[in-house]
C-alpha cells in the first residue's frame, strides 16, 4: 500500500514537471517570437520613414517641374496676342505635367508580414491614412494625364481654353501635391525620433 502511494505520488510529480516543462518551453518560444516581431517592427518603421522621406524629395521636386510650368503659362499669357495659336508653338510656354512616383513596398511588406499589430497604434493610423492620399495622389494623376491629352487635343483649335484648362488643372495638381506633402512633414515630424 505504502509502496503504490510511492508510485502514485511520484508518477503525479513526472506528470506534473512534464507539463510544466512543455509549458514553460511554449511561453518561452512565444516570448522569443514576440520579441523578433517587436524588432522587426522596429526595423520596418525606419525603413516606412526613410520610404516616406523618399517620397517626399520625389514629391518637392516634382511640385518645382510643375510650378515652373505653371510659372510659365502665367508669364506666356502676359504676352501681346498670346491667344494666337498659329503665332506661338507648345514649346514656347510650359506644357506638362509630371506625377511623382510614390513608393509603398515597405508598408505593403509590413503588411504582408503580418508585423503591424506590434507597431505604435498611432502611427498606423497616420500612416492609413497617408497611404489613402497616396492613393488618391495616383488617382488623380492618371486622371490628369487624360486630361491633359484631351487639352492638348485643344491646344490646335483653341489656345486661350487649352492654357486656361491645364493652367487650372496644374494648380489643382499643386494644392493635392501640397495636402500630401504637408501630411509627410507632420508624419517625418511626429515620428522621426523612432529612428533613434
Amino acid at each position: 500500500m505504502l509502496f503504490d502511494k510511492i508510485i502514485k505520488s511520484r508518477f503525479v510529480i513526472e506528470i506534473g514537471s512534464i507539463i510544466f516543462s512543455v509549458l514553460l518551453a511554449l511561453w518561452v518560444n512565444e516570448w522569443q517570437s514576440s520579441i523578433k516581431t517587436k524588432n522587426l517592427a522596429r526595423e520596418q518603421t525606419i525603413r516606412i520613414l526613410n520610404e516616406i522621406q523618399a517620397n517626399k524629395v520625389e514629391l518637392e521636386s516634382v511640385m518645382a517641374d510643375n510650378k515652373a510650368r505653371l510659372d510659365s503659362l502665367l508669364a506666356f499669357q502676359k504676352r501681346k496676342e498670346w491667344w494666337n495659336s498659329k503665332k506661338y508653338s507648345v514649346n514656347e510656354f510650359g506644357w506638362g505635367y509630371n506625377a511623382a512616383e510614390l513608393n509603398k513596398t515597405v508598408w505593403e511588406t509590413t503588411l504582408l508580414l503580418n508585423v503591424a499589430p506590434a507597431m505604435d497604434a498611432d502611427l498606423l493610423s497616420a500612416l492609413s491614412e497617408i497611404q489613402g492620399l497616396q492613393r488618391l495622389y495616383e488617382e488623380f494623376s492618371l486622371d490628369l494625364m487624360r486630361k491633359f491629352a484631351a487639352e492638348t487635343a485643344l491646344l490646335k483649335d483653341n489656345l486661350r481654353s487649352a492654357i486656361e484648362k491645364h493652367k487650372y488643372n496644374l494648380f489643382i495638381a499643386q494644392e493635392f501635391s501640397g495636402q500630401l506633402l504637408k501630411k509627410y512633414d507632420q508624419f517625418l515630424e511626429k515620428y522621426k525620433k523612432l529612428e533613434n
